[in-house]
């Protein structure tokens, strides 16, 4: 066949559906073994968002890691085929699925499964963003900041991970009613939004990006080996958010994990988030000032307040706060 003979083929075979249905039970694989390798130095977000384009100054251990996640789920969709009865005839004496196959059915196939996972990485990095790297970036700015509330905890296994010391932070914000946080604005009235959260809990909305998929659910080692990665972006105060050159470099080293940059969102999207991330209406500033005041009231000397604030009931709010 041709290769748009066998690209239409592969597109009637291999729906998107097909794909996404294969790429959670594989990426929740991928996602441990990553964990448990000493090369990737913790770092489990990185390879749901590789570099565009291949070569010698792309940063090749995160390409590895997101190839490895690409070919394991072209091996399960073949399989899945091989056994569904009448073998179509583009699958057809295609026996094994290898890294330097260049046929036409290799190649579109592997586009097909990258082109899946690129419509929701977008929907990855946006929560990554306005859960942790907008006061990481804007950190300059008054009032804004994250930090580990428990920075030398001892680590808990996945089981206890939940609402454990290790992995409470605390997320500090300044939101106005127009969205547009100006500290020359002085009649404009302005909250400083501190909220206390667990890193793991977080995890359960950063992975229902990172595979849209409402019938899996991801185990509590996902969930903690998640948490772990954005602890030690956190706490990661050497890394340059400005840094210029290539996002997949960290200052001059081409190759390796903990290249944060490639989470951020383009320039254009990031600004509509900045927005919502900085806009209060009134009555939620006097909730929350108001339910600051009584926290205070009831508090002893000397104590720090809730592990963990409680739920806001503005799903809006809560999130774009990252409350």
């Amino acid at each position: 066949m041709s290769f748009d003979e066998t690209r239409d083929e592969l597109k009637k075979v291999v729906t998107p559906a097909m794909i996404r249905s294969v790429e959670a039970p594989v990426q929740y694989a991928m996602m441990i073994k990553n964990a448990a390798d000493p090369l990737c130095k913790g770092d489990v977000y990185t390879p749901f968002t590789p570099p565009q384009g291949q070569g010698s100054n792309t940063n090749a251990h995160v390409h590895l890691r997101a190839d490895r996640a690409t070919y394991s789920s072209m091996k399960t969709l073949k399989a899945q085929i091989d056994v569904g009865g009448s073998k179509p005839e583009v699958f057809r004496d295609w026996n094994n699925i290898r890294s330097k196959d260049t046929s036409h059915r290799h190649v579109l196939l592997k586009s097909q499964v990258k082109a899946v996972r690129h419509d929701y990485r977008s929907g990855f990095r946006r929560v990554i963003y306005m859960l942790f790297i907008y006061p990481l970036f804007h950190a300059d700015r008054a009032d804004v900041s994250i930090h580990m509330l428990f920075p030398n905890a001892a680590e808990p296994g996945a089981a206890e991970a939940e609402g454990s010391e290790y992995f409470a932070y605390e997320r500090s914000v300044v939101c106005c009613a127009s969205g547009s946080v100006n500290e020359s604005d002085v009649m404009q009235r302005r909250c400083v939004v501190k909220k206390r959260r667990c890193l793991v809990e977080d995890q359960k909305t950063v992975l229902a990006e990172a595979v849209p998929d409402n019938s899996f659910e991801w185990g509590a080692a996902n969930l903690k080996a998640a948490a772990v990665t954005a602890r030690i972006m956190i706490m990661d105060t050497a890394f340059d958010w400005h840094a210029g050159g290539p996002v997949d470099h960290v200052g001059d080293v081409v190759d390796g994990p903990r290249a944060w940059r490639l989470l951020m969102p383009k320039a254009t999207s990031r600004e509509g988030m900045d927005k919502e991330v900085e806009t209060m209406t009134p009555a939620d500033m006097d909730a929350y000032e108001a339910g600051r005041d009584a926290d205070r009231e009831g508090e002893d000397v000397g104590d720090g307040g809730p592990l963990v604030d409680p739920p806001v009931d503005d799903d809006d709010y809560d999130f774009g706060l990252g409350a």
